[in-house]
């Protein structure tokens, strides 16, 4: 292998970083060791919950808390009627799938670029919130067509309590 400087250099940036926004944890796990199974996540506090909320509308995000899948599909027919949203994009999640009401258009991973962007709103899940800052985590490999969180005006995520982390190296 060729030993690439700056690859080095970004490598070790990260894990400094990480390091410091989660104490205690380890930095670096030696090559020759296999990598630790992911965590299931565990409730997190509210606390936790209430800071992520907060760093959410400080970058000018929405949020509604809602219990279970029904007051979610409630919640989720009532943004994308108060936003105006006739045609919506939803990814191949099965819980957006079991949310996104009737009648709108569904199954994001089907259509063509023009439709696509013709969409008021995409809908798709995400697999973790860092509290630190807002941000939410979309593992791309997790679901078809992640274009519907970017191309859309307006993108609605689909986020367990569960899933959120205090910081970045929490998730990672």
């Amino acid at each position: 292998m060729i030993a690439d400087p700056a690859r080095d250099q970004i490598l070790r940036s990260i894990r400094q970083n990480l390091a410091k926004s989660a104490p205690g944890a380890v930095a670096h796990a030696p090559s020759n060791h296999p990598l630790p199974e992911p965590r299931v996540p565990s409730p997190e506090p509210p606390d936790l919950v209430e800071r992520f909320t907060t760093q959410l509308e400080a970058v000018g995000a929405q949020w509604t808390l809602v219990r279970g899948e029904a007051e979610a599909a409630r919640a989720l027919r009532r943004i994308l009627a108060d936003a105006g949203a006739r045609r919506v994009a939803g990814s191949d999640a099965a819980l957006v799938a079991r949310v996104l009401p009737a009648g709108l258009m569904g199954g994001g991973e089907g259509l063509s670029r023009e439709e696509l962007f013709a969409c008021d709103a995409g809908v798709t899940t995400a697999q973790w919130g860092i509290a630190e800052t807002g941000t939410l985590v979309l593992e791309s490999a997790r679901e078809q067509h992640r274009l519907l969180s970017l191309v859309p005006p307006i993108h609605v995520a689909l986020l367990s309590t569960r899933c959120i982390c205090a910081s970045l190296g929490d998730a990672l």
